[in-house]
């Protein structure tokens, strides 16, 4: 699904997961049928835009670079950094904002994923539920 790369990743991800939504009670019944519909191939362009660039975790508490739109956990950024630098992508020196928006589409991503079973051993973010 090709959206605006001028989109702010908040703003993409709540997009995805908006579209995403009324298809989740289309792949249960599907299910039960053997259709696969259009959800399992929005998943993984969601999952993408909610991981952090320095763990590749679900991000938990995502804060923003204010000068590249990159994503990090909090605890990533500010527990142990590894750089004095404020966004380890492309070493932007703006500053990095708590986004509740993308926390609230990550935690709602969580829930989702529980309720369709589709979690799986690696992603580490996923079994905190």
């Amino acid at each position: 699904m090709p959206l605006p790369k001028s989109a702010s990743i908040g703003a993409r991800a709540t997009d995805v997961y908006s579209e995403s939504c009324p298809l989740v009670m289309d792949y249960i019944k599907e299910r039960g049928g053997g259709g696969e519909g259009e959800l399992p191939q929005l998943l993984p362009y969601l999952r993408q835009l909610l991981t952090c660039c320095a763990c590749a975790g679900l991000l938990r508490d995502p804060m923003v670079s204010l000068s590249c739109g990159h994503c990090y956990c909090y605890e990533c950024q500010f527990v142990e950094p590894l750089l004095k630098i404020h966004c380890r992508q492309c070493r932007g020196r703006e500053g990095l904002v708590i986004n509740n928006q993308l926390r609230l589409v990550a935690s709602l991503y969580r829930e989702l994923i529980h309720l369709l079973g589709l979690a799986t051993p690696t992603d580490h973010a996923l079994q905190e539920l």
